[in-house]
């Protein structure tokens, strides 16, 4: 699909992590996902899925804040690299 739309996929030798999470300060005790860049805990940003009444999703927010508290899950859920 994207060699037919014309993009590019490049490989790059950078390690990324996801984690579930508990948002404790924004939002308390709403769900989120932490992504990591380079190293396990080098938290980059912090992604918020919405949905509405039909659990659909309505709004993905990414936002980087790091006045933004959150308590991760033990384990990352993915990672490549």
């Amino acid at each position: 699909m994207m060699k037919r739309n014309g993009l590019k996929s490049e490989e790059t030798k950078t390690k990324y992590f996801s984690y579930l999470a508990t948002l404790k300060n924004e939002n308390p005790g709403e769900r989120c996902i932490i992504l990591a860049e380079d190293e396990k805990y080098n938290f980059t940003s912090i992604v918020r899925i919405v949905v509405n009444e039909e659990g659909l999703i309505s709004k993905i927010i990414i936002t980087n804040n790091p006045n933004i508290k959150f308590k991760i899950d033990t384990k990352p859920i993915y990672s490549k690299g």
